[in-house]
């Protein structure tokens, strides 16, 4: 697992993000900001990795997102 600083809120708070790899080249990436996925990418039937998560700016207040 990959643990680093994504960014902070309106008000200062720090936001960490997680990324775990499969080993089959999946890569999921959390924020513990609500416990939001920013990416999830998962590869296709030629091994390319592709995105499959809603990307928006998640550091933004009231910002609903995708939850684990």
């Amino acid at each position: 697992m990959k643990i680093s600083e994504y960014g902070k809120t309106a008000d200062g708070r720090k936001i960490t993000s997680y990324t775990l790899e499969g080993a089959d080249g999946a890569v999921l990436e959390v924020l513990d900001y609500g416990g939001k996925v920013r990416r999830l990418c998962v590869p296709d039937r030629n091994g390319v990795c592709e995105n499959v998560a809603l990307s928006l700016d998640f550091a933004k207040p009231g910002f609903g997102g995708s939850l684990i």
